[in-house]
């Protein structure tokens, strides 16, 4: 799957037609990705990840990026190395 990053105006439509569609929207934010080295990167996935992502420096800088209105969840041990937190709706 090839990655198409997109900007947070892009992020919002594309977390509207999930919900809308799927009835499901999570963000997947993730640190230190091979093709992502020293960058966050936001991934929105449905039923299953999609190619729609988003880049950012920091946390906070990600964070403000996402759609609003969202719920986040902490990373849990059994998560994959890299997981940083999942933003729901």
């Amino acid at each position: 799957m090839l990655d198409q990053i997109v900007t947070a105006e892009t992020a919002q439509e594309l977390h509207g037609e999930a919900l809308r569609t799927r009835g499901m929207a999570v963000w997947i934010v993730m640190q230190d990705q091979p093709a992502y080295p020293g960058k966050l990167i936001a991934r929105l996935a449905t039923m299953d990840p999609t190619p729609y992502v988003m880049v950012a420096d920091t946390l906070g800088e990600m964070r403000a990026a996402l759609p609003p209105g969202m719920s986040r969840s902490d990373r849990t041990p059994a998560d994959p190395a890299g997981l940083v937190e999942l933003w729901s709706s």
